[in-house]
């Protein structure tokens, strides 16, 4: 429609529950991930998850590597240490308790496996939201966000 957006910091206005659980939010992100990860391309689609996943997740998984010995682990730990730290300074600025970017690591692996599930569930060209089909050619073509 041509309509603009904004955004407005005003804490303490308004609170919304985005999901009530972790498989909501698996299901809520399979709808749009495709879609905006990979432009309801499959291809590209797994090719930015393997991306993401390999800058994210991987280093996470090898901290544990046996071959991984002081500087390695150093390596492979320090983008969470630098996330849980931006993250702290994120929460003191929107007065959230800091503990909420504890379980960040968490976060990364359930984005990780929705992303997965929106390719999943697209790959026979419909995406199913709240008992409606819609087709991916056309979802395509509407599209107006592209990350």
């Amino acid at each position: 429609s041509g309509a603009r957006g904004d955004l407005v910091y005003g804490p303490r206005l308004a609170q919304v529950e985005w999901y009530p659980s972790a498989a909501a939010l698996v299901r809520g992100l399979r709808k749009n991930t495709f879609g905006a990860i990979g432009h309801y391309r499959v291809g590209l689609g797994l090719a930015k998850t393997g991306a993401a996943f390999w800058v994210s997740v991987a280093p996470l998984l090898l901290i544990g590597a046996p071959a991984l010995q002081g500087f390695g682990v150093v390596a492979a730990a320090l983008p969470y240490a630098v996330t849980l730290l931006v993250g702290q300074r994120l929460a003191r600025r929107l007065n959230w308790p800091g503990r909420r970017f504890l379980l960040l690591p968490l976060g990364v692996f359930i984005t990780h496996w929705a992303f997965l599930m929106s390719i999943w569930h697209a790959r026979h060209g419909t995406i199913s939201w709240r008992g409606t089909k819609y087709s991916v050619e056309a979802l395509r073509a509407a599209q107006r966000i592209r990350l």
